[in-house]
């Protein structure tokens, strides 16, 4: 994963420019389309480049479209910015010079609107095309970029609003137009008047606004660039006081009639950018008459399922009341000095308890009277801060359509809870208090506060409130506007205890829904909080609240799910917990919180949020990543941990809810663990013989849990937790007691291996390992799991998996076979056991009841790890001489010879195994497995053959050949991953030396091997292929049929890799379908794909390429050519797999493919038919 995201960044690095380097065949096309030398058609193919240049510096007009080229190639428009002025201002004068030229022509004044002249169709184009480039520029730059290159001069604006051949504007000429008239300083109504004495030029403008109303109502771009050219019309002083009240009347009434969503959209946008930047005596006589009626109306409920026009709801209400208050900053609030963060929290701001009473209680201003509408401002404010799912109240069933989306659509849609809405209000809340007297101020703050309490339930044996009732989103809303009071210095020092204790429950807000939580935005928002009083307060003022904030933010930026201070320790602890360290989940957790630990101030909060929080949360990981941490923390303070945590964990650990359970089982096994670990510090010895009642309480958690947390819905998770726990107790050395209590911890154990999860089998078997070597195991015990692994229709194949599995972990090289039961020794155990595995994987293939694969796959890896346990002592075996016993045999065979073929032929049929089901090529799980244990087994056993007599050797020259040739034809497979683990066993096996670590100048090799220098040619030893590219493969082992020895496993290999789809072939297909997202080529796809299958494969075309360059009769060995070989051999080789394949379609196909092909290519047709 890690290096795909590597190849993706350097993929975008290649796209990434550092300057703009077809500047120079951009202004060429520029000048040429100013100075119109050209048709319309070769201007608008100048106009096309010169866009895609713009949009695109690092195309060559390789795209039939510019809309994609906009929208994805806008990331480094700054490079523009060198040569803005020059791709600007040329156009500019050359638009001004045209408008200029045709308002003298007309041969009229400006306040004059006579007979207009007619001005040429191509002159006209070609200033629209002028425009589409600016267009096109102020798109990809922004417009106040763009804008700030053009002129502002008052004469080209009245020329641009009054010229004919600029009349009708079309959308490009919107920004333009509005951005130049924004910045005229002169007054528009200074221009000429008509007979009734209003501007030509305003009454030219408006015009042109009240054209573009129906645009408001469009669901595309023009939407934003109408009501943006209306809000420069109507919000300057000289046009306000004439023309704004027209205007917001006509769109009170659009709004009250129910208009659609885009309009109602415009509507309130352009409402809140007018009473933002209009004169505000002139805005007040439109509130009362227009704009209350429409706060009034009941939009958010309305447009329940529109976030915008919610958000835009609550911005219009702050600015309305906004425009109520007379602007001015409240003498009372807090004087927090400077802005600095650095400079509050480092004390340059003397700030003193006196200081702060004179500046609270000093002389406001006068006061003004605060209008009534304020409270309904305010509670439409509040209420915004609570924003959530409302009810479809004006949903029809019948109708066709809800809210603007057609109710197919509107189905697979959920009402959203959008934080941009509590975000405005909260702004809102801010700026409208700052305007308020202190007493009207502390009543909005008061409102604000009790949205912490609302829902809140009592809890009998905590002060703490219960908060599963709460709305996460009140919380949020009120933490964002608790921010913002404090930012501004309104939320007085006086406030901060009341203020605080919600901060710090805001702070691990988390509430289970169903299989997840919610209150990651709502601690997100109580981290805003605290950040704010840090930036607003003085040392002084927020040090009784510090221990009590930093403990908190310390366990969120480690501890929190969501991995996305300046107080005691806070350098170290920004160093160890950055952004990167914390976003890794697991390095905060194991890392992070062990180095914040080591900080008393810390330490004890980080552990009991551990037991209190973590050990319980609905999300597993969380949890097992918790019991981790507590391994860690253990040896900060391991009295503590006794003390403190494991009396509240082994209560919790028996609870009847699932989650808590198994969080507490996992944290007592770690914490076990870390006691373990951390014993040689105590200096009075191991800790469990001063506690003897935690001791036994803890020995007793298995047998007292209900039998149904172990049987019913998600036991699985229930089972990983008591394996684990006895795992790690056998690994402390803990003292069971009595024999009921081990007895129960196996039976957890054994009922956990039949299981069907493949987790729990896993944690089953490290348990069952772990007890073995702390307690033992018995014969009869051992006999049991190998009975239950033989071939049998009555056992599950889901506990002889898991018994198979478990057979391997038990070191039985360390077990004293003296005080083994019923007289069965070490080599007895291993011996049956060996047999009973075996036995499984000789079973028949075609007995589906009984043949499984993953019990098989499971037996070879016990195989492998019994081989490794034994290592030299594989064939003679020392065993352990226990006090009792003292005339002990010093040696005794271990694995007979006998069963050592055996077990060397199961793997040799492992590598056969070719079973499948609805899952895929199952077998190439044994095959892996098999490989694996060879390349262990093979070298291992050879070196012991060279200590012992000749006769007694194990291996032999057959054998070996047999191995070789089993990996050859796996290293040809179609599977990556198999050729993979092919091609490192063959290496492994080939190059093998008889004085292993040993550096010699002639290399003694340990294995025989027929073809040495053949294959040393193909795969070099200091030079490993690459087994996963089939490019790389197939060419080189194609080479190593000259070795008859070889040569039909490896052609069996080569010719069944050419059937059926390779991996690199689907990942092909998928990657084309997906990502053209064009599925009605699948057929065609299909089609090609079957094509490549024959004539294009790496396997299949090597193959023939190869064959066909083979002479028909091989000439004879020579010095140079060692192992001749002719068509007539592969021929031969080829008719002779079809006897042992006859019923394997997995080869027979294939064979008959490969065979055709080379009938095709007219290869076979010189071969004589007596050799066929």
């Amino acid at each position: 994963m890690e290096q795909e995201h590597v190849d993706q960044e350097e993929a975008a690095l290649l796209h990434v420019k550092s300057h703009f380097d077809q500047a120079d065949e951009f202004k060429d096309l520029l000048a040429r389309l100013i100075r119109n030398e050209s048709d319309d058609t070769v201007e608008a193919r100048y106009l096309y480049h010169l866009s895609i240049i713009v949009s695109n510096p690092w195309s060559r007009f390789s795209r039939p479209s510019i809309t994609p080229l906009l929208d994805a190639h806008q990331e480094q428009s700054h490079l523009l910015d060198p040569h803005l002025e020059q791709l600007v201002v040329p156009m500019v004068e050359h638009l001004r010079a045209l408008i200029q030229a045709d308002s003298s022509s007309q041969q009229q004044d400006t306040a004059s609107l006579g007979p207009s002249v007619p001005i040429p169709a191509k002159t006209t184009a070609h200033v629209h095309l002028c425009f589409r480039y600016l267009y096109y520029l102020t798109k990809t730059r922004g417009y106040k970029t763009v804008d700030s290159q053009a002129g502002r001069d008052g004469e080209f604006v009245v020329a641009l609003i009054f010229g004919k051949i600029s009349r009708g504007p079309r959308r490009q000429q919107i920004p333009i137009v509005r951005r130049m008239i924004d910045l005229c300083k002169f007054y528009l109504c200074s221009t000429g008047k008509e007979r009734d004495g209003t501007s030509v030029l305003v009454a030219r403008v408006l015009t042109s606004t009240s054209r573009f109303k129906c645009h408001l109502s469009l669901a595309e771009c023009s939407n934003v660039i109408c009501f943006t050219f209306v809000v420069g019309c109507y919000a300057r002083r000289d046009t306000a006081a004439i023309y704004l009240t027209e205007y917001v009347a006509w769109a009170s009434e659009q709004v009250q009639s129910n208009a659609d969503v885009f309009m109602v959209t415009g509507i309130l946008t352009s409402f809140c950018a007018i009473y933002q930047l209009g004169p505000r005596y002139m805005l007040l006589p439109t509130l009362d008459t227009h704009i209350l009626p429409i706060l009034r109306l009941p939009l958010a409920g309305t447009y329940a399922t529109n976030a915008v026009i919610r958000k835009l709801f609550a911005k219009f209400a702050q600015r309305v009341g906004m425009c109520y208050l007379k602007p001015k900053v409240a003498s009372w609030r807090y004087q927090r000095g400077n802005r600095s963060l650095k400079q509050n929290l480092e004390g340059t701001t003397v700030v003193d308890a006196e200081n702060v009473s004179k500046a609270i209680n000093g002389e406001e201003d006068e006061e003004d009277e605060v209008p009534e509408q304020i409270e309904e401002i305010v509670e439409i404010l509040l209420n915004g801060l609570r924003d959530k799912v409302r009810s479809y109240a004006n949903f029809d069933a019948n109708a066709s359509t809800f809210d603007g989306i057609p109710t197919h659509v509107s189905q697979f849609f959920t009402p959203q809870q959008d934080t941009i809405v509590r975000w405005s209000s909260a702004k809102g809340l801010g700026r409208i208090t700052q305007r308020l007297h202190q007493e009207l101020a502390d009543d909005v703050i008061g409102s604000l506060l009790e949205l912490f309490s609302e829902n809140t339930l009592p809890t009998q044996d905590s002060d703490e409130p219960d908060l599963s009732a709460v709305s996460d989103n009140t919380y949020h809303g009120a933490c964002l506007a608790v921010a913002e009071l404090a930012r501004r210095g309104l939320l007085l020092p006086t406030r901060l205890t009341e203020v605080v204790p919600w901060c710090v429950r805001a702070l691990r807000f988390d509430q289970k829904r169903g299989s997840h939580s919610v209150g990651a935005h709502v601690r997100d928002a109580a981290c805003y909080v605290c950040w704010s009083f840090a930036r607003a307060y003085a040392p002084e003022v927020i040090a009784p609240h510090v221990e009590r904030i930093a403990n908190s933010l310390v366990v969120v930026s480690v501890f929190d799910r969501e991995v996305n201070g300046i107080f005691p320790h806070g350098i170290d602890i920004i160093q160890a917990a950055d952004y990167f360290s914390v976003g890794n989940r697991v390095n905060a957790f194991l890392k992070v919180s062990l180095h914040i630990a080591k900080f008393e101030e810390y330490r004890y909060h980080l552990i009991d949020h551990l037991c209190a929080s973590t050990a319980n949360h609905w999300d597993k990981t969380l949890r097992n990543l918790g019991a981790k941490a507590l391994h860690d923390l253990t040896q900060l303070d391991p009295r503590y941990i006794i003390e403190h945590v494991l009396p509240i964990l082994v209560p919790l650990a028996t609870s009847p809810d699932m989650n808590t359970s198994h969080g507490a089982l996992m944290a007592v096994g770690e914490v076990c663990m870390g006691l373990y670990q951390c014993r040689e510090t105590d200096a009075n010895g191991y800790w469990v013989t001063r506690y003897p009642e935690t001791v036994q309480n803890i020995s007793a958690i298995i047998s007292r849990l209900s039998p149904s947390m172990l049987t019913t819905f998600g036991s699985e998770h229930m089972r990983e937790a008591t394996c684990h726990l006895v795992t790690c107790l056998s690994q402390s050395n803990w003292p069971a007691g009595p024999n009921d209590t081990l007895a129960s911890w196996k039976a957890v154990i054994h009922t956990s291996l039949g299981r069907k999860e493949e987790n729990v089998q896993e944690h089953a078997v490290r348990a069952f390992g772990a007890i073995a070597r702390r307690y033992g195991v018995s014969g009869d015990e051992l006999r049991q799991c190998v009975t239950i692994v033989l071939p049998s229709r009555n056992v599950s194949k889901f506990m002889r998996r898991g018994y198979a599995l478990a057979l391997g972990v038990v070191e039985y090289n360390k077990m004293m076979e003296c005080a083994s039961l019923n007289g069965m020794s070490v080599v007895g155990k291993t011996y049956h056991l060996s047999s009973g595995l075996v036995s499984f994987l000789l079973v028949n293939k075609e007995d589906n009841l009984i043949n499984n694969a993953e019990v098989k796959r499971n037996a070879i890896l016990s195989l492998t790890q019994i081989v490794g346990m034994f290592a030299n002592d594989f064939k003679t075996g020392r065993t352990s001489v226990s006090k009792q016993f003292v005339f002990a045999l010093k040696y005794q065979l271990v694995i007979p010879k006998s069963t050592f073929s055996k077990i060397l032929s199961a793997l040799l049929a492992g590598l056969e195994d070719y079973s499948t089901d609805q899952r895929g090529d199952v077998g190439s799980w044994i095959r892996e497995a098999s490989m694996r244990a060879l390349g262990l087994l093979v070298p291992l056993v050879a070196r012991l053959d060279l200590l012992g007599a000749a006769e007694d050797a194990y291996l032999s020259q057959a054998t070996c050949l047999d191995v070789i040739s089993g990996l050859l034809k796996q290293s040809v497979e179609r599977i990556d991953r198999t050729r993979v683990c092919a091609g490192a066993v063959l290496y492994d096996v080939v190059y093998a030396v008889k004085n292993e670590g040993k550096v010699e100048i002639n290399t003694q090799w340990l294995i025989e091997v027929p073809g040495r220098s053949v294959l040393e040619e193909v795969m070099p030893r200091g030079q490993p292929l690459n087994w996963a590219s089939p490019a790389d493969v197939y060419p080189r082992m194609v080479r190593i049929l000259v070795v008859p020895e070889y040569r039909f496993d490896l052609l069996a290999g080569l010719i069944s890799s050419a059937g059926g789809l390779t991996e690199s072939l689907v990942c092909c297909f998928n990657t084309y379908i997906i990502g053209t997202n064009q599925l009605h080529l699948f057929w065609l796809f299909i089609l090609t794909t079957f094509i490549a299958t024959l004539k294009v494969r790496h396997s299949s075309a090597c193959l023939v390429d190869y064959i066909s360059c083979l002479p028909v009769i091989a000439t004879g060995a020579t010095d140079i050519d060692s192992y001749p070989l002719s068509l007539t051999d592969i021929a031969q080789t080829i008719v002779s797999m079809f006897t042992p394949y006859q019923k394997q379609d997995r080869v027979t196909i294939p064979l008959l493919e490969v065979t055709g092909l080379l009938f095709e290519t007219g290869t076979l047709n010189n071969v004589a038919d007596e050799t066929m």
